[in-house]
């Protein structure tokens, strides 16, 4: 039986994939946005997107 530690969850911009560094309050330095989250599976979703593309939740725009 193999121990494999899960790797922490990255969140990356959905504008230019950068990675993000602080999950509670998403801001891309890299493009100065804030980001947007899927209220289900807490995803960064790019804001014209009316579905997330990690869940399939429908998201406000």
């Amino acid at each position: 039986m193999s121990t494999k530690e899960q790797e922490p969850r990255k969140l990356c911009c959905p504008y230019c994939d950068s990675e993000l560094m602080d999950e509670e309050s998403p801001f891309c330095q890299a493009c100065r946005v804030k980001v947007f989250c899927c209220p289900n599976c807490r995803q960064p979703v790019a804001r014209d997107k009316m579905v997330c593309p990690h869940c399939g939740a429908s998201v406000k725009a």
